[in-house]
C-alpha cells in the first residue's frame, strides 16, 4: 500500500495500522508500506495468481492479477465462487 485516501485513523488520530490482522503481533504495523499481494506466480500472459491480503477485514483471499496496457485488474475470491474485482489505472 503506497497511499490511502484517509491515512489517519478517526479512532486515535494516528496513521492507520493493520488493526484487523488475525495475528495480534502484526496489528501495530502501519498500512502504508504493507504488502497485500502474497506469493503471486505467473499463470499466463500478463496474469499472476496467488493470494491477496485485505487489511479491511484481516483475511487473505485467493487472487488473480491481470495486466492489460495501463490497466490492472485484481480479483479476490472465496471458494472461487464469490469474487470481487477492482480495476486500477496507471497514472503517469
Amino acid at each position: 500500500i503506497v497511499a490511502l485516501k484517509e491515512p489517519i485513523s478517526k479512532i486515535d488520530g494516528k496513521p492507520k495500522i493493520d488493526r484487523e490482522n488475525p495475528k495480534q503481533s502484526l496489528r501495530q504495523r502501519p498500512l502504508i508500506g504493507l504488502s497485500i499481494l502474497v506469493g503471486m506466480k505467473a499463470a499466463g500472459d500478463n496474469t499472476w495468481k496467488g493470494a491477496i491480503y485485505n487489511p479491511d477485514d484481516g483475511k487473505t483471499y485467493s487472487g488473480t492479477l491481470k495486466l492489460n496496457g495501463a490497466t490492472m485488474k485484481l480479483q479476490g475470491c472465496v471458494l472461487k465462487l464469490f469474487c470481487k474485482t477492482n480495476t486500477f489505472v496507471r497514472v503517469n
